[in-house]
Formats: structure tokens, sequence, C-alpha cells
């Protein structure tokens, strides 16, 4: 699946820091990939790097690093909602 070519799959975000962010996916993305990170209505468009996955039950959990620290106010429109997210690589 990951040959190179654009992949996007939808998400949930779990938790975010200022650094990085949890992701739930169906599909599992390798270590070291990069991703770009989408939430609509949130502004945020950003790059990232996959640091870690965990399989558990139906699909994935992914602990990215951010390729810069998020906005103090994008931070807090993460924390304060449950937001879907687009991770491309």
């Amino acid at each position: 699946m990951f040959d190179g070519q654009r992949n996007y799959a939808l998400g949930k975000c779990l938790d975010v820091s200022e650094g990085g962010m949890g992701l739930e996916l169906s599909v599992r993305v390798p270590v070291g990939s990069f991703v770009r990170v989408c939430a609509d209505g949130l502004n945020l468009d950003d790059s990232a790097t996959v640091k870690r996955v965990t399989r558990k039950t139906g699909g994935y959990i992914l602990g990215l690093e951010l390729s810069r620290p998020l906005a103090p106010e994008l931070l807090e429109d993460l924390v304060g909602s449950q937001t879907e997210v687009a991770a491309a690589s």
C-alpha cells in the first residue's frame, strides 16, 4: 500500500500536544513514514513523522511527531473537540 504513491486515511484524533498527536486509523502506516495531517474546519494542514504504531482491534494507533509546534489556539480547538483528521502519506 505504501509504495511511493499517495494514500489517504480518515482517522480520529485521540490525543494531542504541542508537538505531536495520537491518531486512530483503520490502516497501518509504517514507522518512519512522512505524513500530511489535515483537519477540516480547524485550519490544520501540516506534516508529521510516524514515530510509533500500535495494533488494536479493528485498526491501529499512530504516534505522530509534528514538523512544527501547533499554534496555541489550534491546540485548544483540537483538545476541546472530537476531531476527525485525514492522514496522507
